[in-house]
């Protein structure tokens, strides 16, 4: 009887991931589905820019659907400085198509403009492309507080823009890549933002990969003053100039703190990985570029002197059939070193992470980024690909040829 009840146990368990799969798979394929025009919603941006002269007076006539989805930065490594008082705020579309950001104080660099970034797939070639908005009255409020405070460099530097202005100007792609993409780290550690273990602000224990050095902290003491200073932020943003204005600014923590966020209690489920998904805004931010960023990746593909090779290379990276790295946490990186290593491909623009190291990888929260990877490959090389992945983006089998002789074609 015992052995019965293990056996049903175990079946059960089993239907109960196949419907969790499923259920992240049919997500994954509506959203890569939903139409996408970053142009439309930065071209709003700059129309309602000008009726005002301030970040504050323009996130009071934002459309709500601007201001509705929104990550904060404590440490930036933008032209945006951040504190945790004064964090960079990241407000984003559902689909990630636009992104607009700004801090909190006249004494931070960058106060005066609204940098946005905007994907674009005019003439089937998807891309970013990074441009500031500069807004007059918050202009003179950062002039008036480096005068008064005599800092003589950042004055010349707040005054000539000449290597901002514009779409895609050199200040930005210095850290953007000539190829621009955002620079966002994959599930699941976000470092200086809040919630960046797991989207927990509160996280009594947790390991993250800290990017700048590629070794492993703890959140007992990496994420201890984050946490400690999170409530006082929420309690300040209610009434801060600028950051009052964003959609439910008030229930923001509730998002984020522990899994009190998931509608069935601690354990996973389907509902718990779409609500996170859908409702958790690092979670959703990650899921949504994930999504952009792979179509990116296969118009640099296709753009390249060898497509259908580098095409069949990547497939061999993002599934892994034969890929010897598999068991290593590295193992996106050395693959494509290693199979990208004789071509004129640049791989490492692949990663969207902002510091380069062996650990970048794709991962987002529905942990299916192969299933993004996949569907967007086959759409871009149905003629390569119709044998290898099924049309929910599943490879079918692998490639004929091994990790090995995949790394010496050209």
């Amino acid at each position: 009887m015992s052995q019965f009840l293990l056996l049903l146990i175990s079946f059960l368990l089993s239907a109960k991931a196949f419907c969790y799969d499923y259920a992240l798979d049919q997500n994954a394929r509506e959203s890569i589905s939903v139409p996408v025009d970053g142009e439309k919603h930065f071209q709003r941006v700059i129309s309602l820019s000008k009726k005002v002269n301030s970040v504050a007076e323009l996130l009071k006539i934002l459309p709500k659907n601007l201001k509705t989805n929104y990550v904060f930065m404590f440490e930036s490594h933008s032209l945006q400085q951040a504190s945790y008082q004064n964090p960079r705020a990241i407000l984003f579309t559902d689909q990630a198509d636009f992104i607009m950001t700004f801090n909190g104080s006249p004494s931070q660099e960058g106060y005066e403009t609204l940098e946005t970034i905007r994907y674009v797939e005019t003439n089937n070639n998807p891309r970013f492309i990074l441009e500031e908005i500069v807004m007059k009255t918050d202009e003179s409020l950062r002039r008036e507080f480096l005068q008064q405070n005599n800092k003589k460099a950042e004055i010349q530097f707040l005054l000539d823009r000449t290597d901002r202005l514009g779409q895609n100007p050199t200040a930005c792609l210095t850290c953007h890549r000539q190829d621009p993409r955002p620079n966002w780290e994959h599930y699941p550690f976000w470092p200086g933002s809040y919630g960046q273990f797991d989207s927990k602000p509160y996280a009594q224990s947790a390991l993250g990969l800290s990017s700048s050095n590629d070794e492993y902290v703890s959140a007992e003491t990496y994420n201890s003053e984050a946490a400690k200073q999170f409530p006082l932020f929420l309690k300040n943003a209610l009434t801060h100039v600028r950051y009052q204005h964003l959609e439910d600014i008030k229930n923001y923590g509730l998002l984020a703190p522990s899994m009190i966020s998931y509608p069935d209690g601690l354990k996973p489920s389907p509902r718990t990985s779409e609500y996170r998904m859908a409702k958790v805004p690092l979670f959703h931010l990650t899921d949504k570029l994930a999504i952009l960023n792979s179509r990116r990746i296969a118009r640099i593909i296709r753009d390249s002197s060898s497509p259908r090779t580098n095409a069949l290379k990547f497939f061999e990276i993002v599934n892994y059939c034969h890929n010897p790295y598999v068991l290593k946490k590295s193992k996106y990186v050395e693959a494509a070193e290693e199979l990208y290593k004789n071509t004129d491909l640049p791989w490492e623009d692949f990663f969207m992470n902002f510091f380069p190291s062996p650990f970048n990888g794709f991962e987002n929260s529905s942990n299916r980024s192969d299933l993004y990877m996949n569907t967007t490959l086959l759409e871009w090389f149905p003629n390569v690909f119709s044998e290898y992945i099924d049309s929910n983006g599943f490879p079918k089998k692998c490639l004929e040829l091994s990790f090995k002789e995949l790394s010496e074609l050209n």
